[in-house]
């Protein structure tokens, strides 16, 4: 990933500040149920700073920190994600999972501790489920099913190229994937022979066209409706809008196409 000069490297979250009324229940959510081990604690010291301040170890440098607020009244958090009136100083706190093992591993874990907690909620981006800790906060555990960093992508067969060899194509999937791509660059038409490999590799499709459109050298074409509805994840879609007479029309009516 190329950065810019002018953007700061940062190495995550250092800590989210929270607050609760009950440590003892804190600790016993965060450290016992969900397994976040309790790596430091400040405050409660006579004639210095009275409240007591633990953090637990989300991953490598990054915690989340709890100030304990004897008295303080518990009000209804919000489900995450959804709308509410009035302001609000954040929505919700997510946490990276490993893996799609590790997130059934904690939901599982949530469910046994008697804790209310979500099916896996497909974002296509993300895998997720949501609970709420003791203290109402509301939060959610995923895993990135893209790198949101960015990542390499492997070429399977041209959408130029008038035949799809389905031997090549497989091998070449299973090559993108043995070299920890993130995903794969194929044609519309052959993404039900790269389904075996859907839950490893994004699918980025280009050669996408209007219904009757231009194809220009595009010899497999695909309208943006029907590659979605065939398993694409990314779309790519240049000279359908680009080399439009009206680029501005043409990018409402393929909207248009894909919401009717």
């Amino acid at each position: 990933m190329i950065r810019e000069e002018n953007e700061m490297k940062f190495g995550g979250i250092n800590h989210l500040a929270m607050v609760t009324n009950d440590m003892e229940k804190t600790v016993r959510f965060y450290r016992d149920v969900l397994g976040m081990p309790l790596v430091a604690a400040v405050g409660n010291i006579p004639g210095g700073y009275p409240y007591r301040h633990y953090f637990f170890e989300i991953g490598p440098s990054n915690t989340i920190a709890f100030f304990e607020w004897p008295g303080m009244v518990e009000e209804f958090h919000k489900p995450a994600g959804q709308p509410a009136k009035g302001q609000l100083q954040f929505d919700h706190v997510s946490f990276d999972v490993e893996n799609e093992d590790a997130l059934l591993e904690l939901q599982a874990r949530l469910a046994a501790a008697g804790v209310e907690v979500t099916p896996v909620i497909d974002h296509k981006i993300i895998h997720s489920i949501y609970f709420t800790d003791p203290n109402g906060i509301a939060l959610e555990a995923s895993v990135w099913i893209i790198n949101p960093t960015g990542g390499a992508l492997g070429v399977t067969v041209l959408t130029s190229d008038d035949i799809a060899d389905g031997g090549l194509l497989r091998d070449r999937c299973e090559l993108a994937a043995a070299s920890g791509c993130e995903g794969i660059v194929c044609a519309a038409p052959d993404l039900s022979a790269t389904d075996p490999w859907s839950d490893r590799l994004v699918r980025v499709v280009p050669g996408i066209r209007m219904p009757g459109g231009a194809t220009h050298d595009q010899a497999r074409v695909a309208s943006p409706r029907d590659a979605l509805a065939a398993g694409a994840d990314l779309l790519v879609v240049g000279r359908a809008v680009t080399a439009a007479e009206d680029p501005v029309a043409a990018a409402a009516a393929m909207v248009d196409h894909l919401v009717a």
